[in-house]
């Protein structure tokens, strides 16, 4: 008898990123695979947080609070969820977040959690087989050529059924499918039928690149020691027609996030937890400390444009534009990288916040831990205080010896970097 192998291709979207916050799991989906193959069946669920769902998230995946006030609670779908995945194995791809969370929300109704031993990780597996190189599930669907049509915004079904392709191919490509996308499909389904045809394995070569990741920074080749600067002078345009120069600002502190308006997922998330870290200034700090977005797309976003965008974050980030040969300039000083993907108006971008001392000297950077329960905004609090309670030199000079590595990273990386969207 023929042995059958089920698995079950999981994804989630959230109210935020930390369940130390009080963030919640608003949707839920699940793709179940016989022997590498979909069955057709799916577990979907949209589920009302009970709290409120900040802009920046709503940006990610378009759901609102309104759109999920009469959808049932995690509760509600509790034994509904485990009954389907059964103790088969997960697939997801960046499992520590979803799994932090589903745990989060199991452990409210003191049900068994879900062990990491029944977890595989499609993230790490994409790292060691394309070592280097994007490993975001957009970026696997285009080297898979799987497409990404439907998948304007982030949506747990369309992104598992997304991950359950590249499951396929990750693995071997020997039982490559495609979801058809004729469906009947309400906005609460359960269960959905989708027709299944075979497809032509295909081979995939590796590229050797450097590339950011959320976690710091990563390059396979070999640094060599040098002191590389990172900072300098700007004179740029504001969201209200204002030059503003940051000598302007040298007896303060400088956050400093660069980006741009049409970013549907890296520039809201990192304005939000900005946003979110503003909030909690004390009137002290808040004194020393300017914040800047700066744009790396400049051809698009003019001060009008920023104005429209600066209306979803906190009033204090100052969003800055100007002629592309300034905005280079820029981004060559502070080592970002940012690279217009051919024939798509997305840009390929670190996702680096900066904090740059009184006088211009860079201090240190943070980038945003998905895979952490902690606070990031407290946590970018906590360091920003740290500084600005002391007189920069007394951490300037450890922090060049102990960040210098990275300093050399970001060299470069900035010849040649491509960052990573998880």
């Amino acid at each position: 008898m023929e042995s059958k192998l089920r698995e079950i291709v999981l994804d989630t979207e959230t109210t935020g990123l930390d369940t130390g916050s009080g963030h919640r799991i608003i949707e839920i989906g699940c793709v179940e695979l016989i022997n590498r193959i979909p069955t057709g069946k799916v577990l979907h669920r949209y589920l009302n947080p009970e709290r409120d769902i900040p802009y920046h998230s709503f940006k990610i995946h378009g759901i609102s609070e309104e759109f999920l006030e009469d959808k049932p609670l995690f509760s509600d779908v509790a034994l509904e969820f485990l009954d389907f995945i059964s103790n088969d194995i997960l697939v997801i791809h960046n499992a520590e977040f979803d799994v932090k969370f589903l745990n989060m929300e199991l452990s409210k109704l003191n049900a068994g959690l879900i062990s990491s031993d029944r977890v595989l990780d499609t993230l790490p597996l994409a790292r060691k087989k394309f070592v280097g190189s994007p490993a975001s599930l957009n970026a696997l669907c285009k080297r898979f050529d799987i497409s990404l049509e439907n998948r304007e915004l982030h949506g747990a079904l369309v992104d598992a059924q997304l991950l359950a392709k590249v499951y396929v191919e990750l693995t071997g490509g020997l039982q490559t499918f495609l979801f058809d996308n004729e469906c009947n499909q309400d906005s609460n389904s359960t269960f959905v039928q989708h027709k299944v045809r075979n497809l032509t394995p295909r081979e995939h070569s590796p590229n050797s690149y450097c590339y950011f990741t959320k976690k710091g920074i990563f390059a396979p080749a070999a640094i060599h020691n040098a002191e590389v600067k990172i900072g300098g002078d700007f004179s740029l345009i504001n969201q209200d027609g204002q030059i503003l120069r940051s000598s302007d600002f040298k007896d303060k502190y400088m956050m400093i996030f660069f980006g741009f308006s049409s970013c549907k997922r890296i520039c809201p998330m990192n304005l939000g937890i900005i946003s979110e870290t503003l909030a909690k200034l004390d009137e002290k700090t808040n004194n020393k400390l300017q914040t800047f977005f700066i744009t790396v797309d400049p051809e698009r976003d003019s001060t009008e444009r920023l104005k429209e965008f600066q209306q979803q974050f906190d009033h204090r980030i100052q969003m800055l534009t100007g002629e592309r040969e300034k905005i280079d300039e820029v981004v060559a000083k502070y080592k970002v990288y940012a690279s217009k993907v051919d024939g798509e108006e997305e840009i390929n971008h670190s996702s680096i916040i900066y904090l740059i001392g009184p006088g211009g000297k860079y201090v240190t950077h943070f980038a945003a831990d998905l895979n952490s329960d902690e606070s990031q905004s407290d946590k970018i609090l906590a360091e920003i205080r740290k500084y600005s309670s002391t007189q920069l030199h007394e951490h300037y000079d450890l922090r060049a010896i102990s960040m210098g590595r990275h300093t050399q990273l970001y060299e470069r990386c900035s010849l040649g970097a491509i960052p990573t969207s998880e």
